[in-house]
């Protein structure tokens, strides 16, 4: 199959764009890393903690996609 566009210099190109990126992390400060972790931690808490009372409350099980008896 003939491609209109090809990425250029597969896969050299996406090796050195991912070592490029991991010295610009290696370069990162401890404060900023600790900030980081924080902010995620903050996030995966609200994102995994938010639907949990949604989902008891209403009785829903969201699998199945069915109600089910509380």
């Amino acid at each position: 199959m003939k491609r209109p566009f090809r990425t250029p210099a597969v896969p050299l190109l996406p090796i050195v764009s991912a070592l490029r990126c991991l010295g610009l992390m290696a370069a990162l400060s401890v404060e900023t890393w600790l900030r980081f972790l924080v902010w995620l931690v903050i996030g995966l808490v609200i994102y995994l903690g938010g639907p949990y009372p949604r989902i008891v409350d209403t009785g829903c099980d969201y699998a199945a996609g069915r109600s089910v008896a509380v």
